[in-house]
């Protein structure tokens, strides 16, 4: 498999966690793409034989607003408000995206400050 960067266009290459996070040993086993100019990355689905990406390579910037994204938007399912497909069905209406491209980790800058956006206007209507 190949992944290429979204900022410069170079391939990723696959590390393990401690590339990543040399400073957290209990990620040292889990694999990663990782761009080595952009300092971009993004973690592997677990059992994926080749290693597939959860999402878009990330720079810092970007894993900040998808941390807030998942912030605002995780507690509607997990506080069982919705269900998790549930909540994504609603979130994807909200953006006018189709529901298989509405996932956190494939969002840009923009998409994340949305999803921020439209859960705190939810929040505050009820």
């Amino acid at each position: 498999m190949t992944v290429i960067c979204d900022y410069c266009q170079r391939p990723a290459a696959l590390v393990s966690g401690t590339d990543v996070y040399p400073h957290r040993p209990g990620l040292n086993t889990l694999k990663f793409w990782k761009c080595a100019g952009c300092k971009a990355w993004v973690g592997c689905h677990k059992n994926s034989a080749d290693h597939a990406p959860l999402g878009r390579l990330a720079d810092a910037k970007l894993r900040a607003a998808k941390s807030a994204a998942h912030a605002a938007f995780d507690p509607l399912w997990k506080s069982g408000e919705f269900s998790r497909s549930g909540a994504y069905s609603w979130l994807a209406a909200q953006l006018g995206i189709a529901g298989d491209k509405c996932h956190i980790g494939m969002f840009d800058l923009a998409t994340c400050s949305q999803v921020v956006n439209v859960v705190s206007e939810r929040k505050e209507a009820a």
